[in-house]
């Protein structure tokens, strides 16, 4: 064997795979921090949902669905889709953020055309930090980005919109996010 092909072999024998128990041990500690930080808005959980999309036969998974129920005469309901992304050493790019929104959109146009609720606030949770342009396409979309360390939950950005009517709803288009 050639000393190229040993040392990409050792390269990539030494990179250790998230099992699903981590995986799914870091959705779990992600959902009991989101408790704790929409407390006041009493959410109710499940773990892990679906979304049905128009642009296939199957369904998208949802690693954490909230839904939030405010109080009062003008209460309305929310629906937020949480999408946790487990990295090893690198930041959350722009096209981790892309895949949410494409999937979010499809969901969104299945709901609009066949009727149903749907998810009207998205949130990425990573345990690592975010690219500088992950972080500008989620705020013209009006993503959240949290970042979770140390048992802590911490904005990485600050979209207007987040909650109700975000941008993502209303874009068919990536570049039309930054002309609009």
């Amino acid at each position: 064997m050639g000393k190229r092909l040993k040392s990409i072999l050792n390269k990539l024998s030494n990179k250790q795979p998230i099992s699903y128990s981590e995986g799914h041990g870091f959705k779990k500690e992600v959902e009991k921090h989101l408790i704790k930080y929409l407390g006041r808005l009493s959410p109710e959980v499940e773990m892990p949902a679906r979304a049905k999309g128009i642009n296939g036969s199957h369904s998208y998974d949802v690693d954490i669905y909230i839904t939030i129920k405010s109080k009062g005469l003008f209460a309305n309901r929310g629906n937020i889709w949480v999408e946790c992304k487990w990295k090893d050493n690198s930041p959350v790019m722009e096209t981790d953020i892309q895949k949410l929104v494409v999937k979010a959109q499809d969901a969104f146009r299945y709901v609009t055309e066949l009727g149903g609720f749907y998810y009207d606030t998205l949130i990425m949770v990573s345990n690592q930090d975010f690219d500088i342009n992950a972080l500008s396409y989620a705020n013209a979309l009006d993503v959240l980005c949290l970042r979770y360390h140390k048992g802590r939950l911490t904005e990485k950005n600050a979209p207007m919109n987040w909650v109700g009517d975000p941008a993502w709803m209303k874009q068919k288009n990536y570049l039309q996010a930054f002309r609009s």
